[in-house]
């Protein structure tokens, strides 16, 4: 069925404290590592979850959050929201940043 993807921007050296908020705002990391010079981490609320990674060598639509199509549309009710979590929490400390 496809991968529902959404693209944020983000300075790089903030994805420590993303991953800090994140957790903060009670989004469970259940995994993390690093793929090709990626990090990434797996964000879970409840029985709903979505990949988040950085890609350091790009400036704009750096932050990728992902899940299956079917997951978003049809899974679990908690995709779309904890979407808005993230995207709340990455969109946040990107305004900081640029302070």
């Amino acid at each position: 069925m496809g991968t529902r993807a959404q693209f944020e921007s983000c300075p790089v050296d903030a994805w420590p404290l993303i991953l800090s908020r994140l957790a903060d705002a009670g989004v469970c990391i259940d995994g993390q590592g690093e793929e090709r010079g990626m990090p990434w981490c797996d964000c879970r609320l409840g029985r709903a979850s979505i990949g988040v990674s950085l890609e350091p060598d790009k400036d704009v639509d750096n932050v990728t959050l992902y899940c299956s199509a079917f997951r978003y549309w049809r899974g679990f009710p908690m995709t779309a929201h904890l979407y808005g979590i993230v995207t709340a929490v990455v969109r946040l400390t990107a305004r900081e940043a640029a302070s």
